[in-house]
């Protein structure tokens, strides 16, 4: 019923968005094309979008190996991460929302050589994450036990949830540092480094460092796993986006000149 109801409420959605742009907005003509230009969109579409869906499997792969490496100490822990992962989507879905808004602005304004407004939308952006997280982070360690109480109150549950509150959430800056960063390479066609961030993160980063933590400190060194993960690739993250756009500003500036 749950997967019926996701099947639905997804086609309803499209049929509408479909209605809508052929209608008020004419933003689709029904037109025949030339074979050419429809194989040379999809390839642009292609290039930008094959990259992103695979950084987006990545997610899930993560997770699988977050549950093996838990599934030995029993299902409170393995519950406490449920419960845990649910309130950590709930706290970062704000810096979600403003990753996935911050790909359109920073491509129209480069598009509009406004390199300016770019700056000022990143310096912002990450500036927001920073400070979301704080609050999220302090929130958390202050009320956590509390708030999942409401959820669980098997004592065991509360433990595990806890010390994933306390060892996450401070990282949710950088997480989100690291978002933005790769919605800016996607708005400037450039969804490679986002694909190998995301596999950095896993390959590089997060697995040695979680079979490293769990035999070190058992669960929570795994959760230390994920928070060490999130703060080096979110500095890797700024360091790469901000050279890339000074490289990528200053070659446009000498076009625009040689124009």
């Amino acid at each position: 019923g749950s997967a019926w109801g996701f099947v639905i409420s997804r086609s309803l959605t499209m049929i509408y968005t479909v209605v809508v742009m052929f209608t008020p907005l004419e933003l689709i003509e029904l037109k025949i094309p030339v074979i050419s230009e429809v194989l040379r969109s999809w390839v642009e579409v292609l290039r930008i979008a094959v990259p992103s869906t695979l950084s987006g499997l990545i997610g899930p792969v993560s997770m699988a190996i977050i549950l093996f490496l838990l599934s030995p100490y029993g299902p409170a822990v393995i519950a406490g991460f449920g419960v845990a992962s649910r309130i950590e989507m709930l706290a970062t879905m704000i810096m979600m929302a403003l990753a996935s808004s911050t790909a359109p602005f920073i491509g129209q304004n480069w598009g509009a050589r406004q390199f300016d407004r770019i700056h000022t939308a990143q310096k912002l952006g990450f500036q927001f994450c920073f400070g979301w997280g704080l609050l999220a982070a302090v929130v958390l360690a202050v009320f956590g036990r509390q708030i999942v109480g409401l959820i669980n109150n098997d004592p065991a549950v509360i433990e595990a949830t806890y010390i994933y509150l306390l060892i996450i959430p401070v990282t949710f800056g950088l997480f989100g540092v690291s978002m933005i960063a790769g919605s800016t390479f996607v708005a400037l066609g450039k969804p490679m480094p986002t694909l190998i961030m995301s596999l950095g993160r896993m390959l590089v980063l997060y697995v040695p460092m979680a079979f490293l933590g769990d035999r070190l400190w058992g669960y929570p060194g795994i959760f230390a796993a994920t928070a060490a993960a999130n703060v080096l690739m979110g500095i890797v993250s700024v360091l790469w986006v901000r050279g890339m756009l000074r490289n990528e500003i200053g070659r446009a500036l000498l076009v625009a000149q040689s124009d």
